[in-house]
This record gives structure tokens, C-alpha cells and sequence, in this order.
């Protein structure tokens, strides 16, 4: 009965650890807002520092897979860490979702909304999973922070 006890005790011990390593390796629902309620105020205070900073990482806009990203009145994305030349607003994921689309029809300046679709982990292989953004406009900007959720 012992070994059991003990099994079960070793069994809780690696489950919480690997959950701690996971959850250190990924952002999470609230840091993935938090983050873009930061960007949205260094947004408001200027503009043309904050999206190169959201590109760069600069300021802590990159926080292990959490980062900023933007996209112009012209659709254009304008701050990312690895995509440049692309159009946010034909953005769409593997099932098809216009998830761009809706972005730019639904986003209100001074609210954040989320979306969930179908996107691949970084460093994980093409498997897509479940991801979540918060998003909103700031000005000319709809701008947005992803987190997966599992």
C-alpha cells in the first residue's frame, strides 16, 4: 500500500512540474491581454515607435510565443516579429476561417475582442491547435495578441 501512496505522490510531483515547465514556455490567456493592453497605450503615445517596437521585440513586446502584431487601414500588416509584406486582413487559418476578416469588420477602438481559430505551434510541427487573440483598433491600427489556449 506504501508503493502505491508513493507512486501516486511521485505521479502529482512530475504532472505539477511539467505543468510549471509548460506554463513558463507558453504565455497565457491573461499575459496575452495584458500585453496588448500595454501596446495599445504605447500605441496611443506614439505610433511609429510602437510598431517598430512590436517588430523588434523592443520594450518587452515578445514574451516567449506572445507578441504584438498589427495591420494597416490598407489591410497591410504593419508589426510583426517574422511576416512582412502580407495582408492581415486576407489572413486565414487552416480550416478556412477569414480570420482577418473579421477582425477588421468587428474591432471597435477601446475594446478588446477575441477570435479562436486554427493555428500551429512555433517549434511544435504543422498539427494546428486551438489559438485565441485579443484585438482591437487604436487609431488606424487593428492590432491583436495570440495565446494558445491548450
Amino acid at each position: 500500500m506504501k508503493h502505491r501512496a508513493a507512486g501516486a505522490i511521485i505521479t502529482i510531483v512530475i504532472f505539477t512540474s511539467v505543468c510549471a515547465v509548460a506554463s513558463e514556455k507558453f504565455g497565457t490567456r491573461d499575459e496575452a491581454r495584458a500585453l496588448l493592453e500595454r501596446a495599445v497605450s504605447h500605441l496611443q503615445s506614439n505610433q511609429d515607435k510602437a510598431l517598430d517596437d512590436f517588430t523588434t521585440g523592443d520594450e518587452g513586446f515578445i514574451d516567449r510565443d506572445l507578441y504584438v502584431f498589427c495591420g494597416g487601414p490598407d489591410g497591410m500588416i504593419t508589426a510583426h516579429p517574422d511576416v512582412f509584406g502580407l495582408r492581415l486582413l486576407d489572413f486565414k487559418d487552416i480550416a478556412g476561417t477569414a480570420v482577418g476578416e473579421e477582425m477588421y469588420e468587428t474591432a471597435r477602438e477601446g475594446e478588446i475582442s477575441e477570435i479562436s481559430y486554427k493555428w500551429p505551434r512555433p517549434a511544435q510541427g504543422d498539427v494546428p491547435v486551438d489559438k485565441v487573440t485579443f484585438y482591437t483598433k487604436v487609431e488606424d491600427q487593428i492590432c491583436g495578441v495570440g495565446y494558445y489556449s491548450r
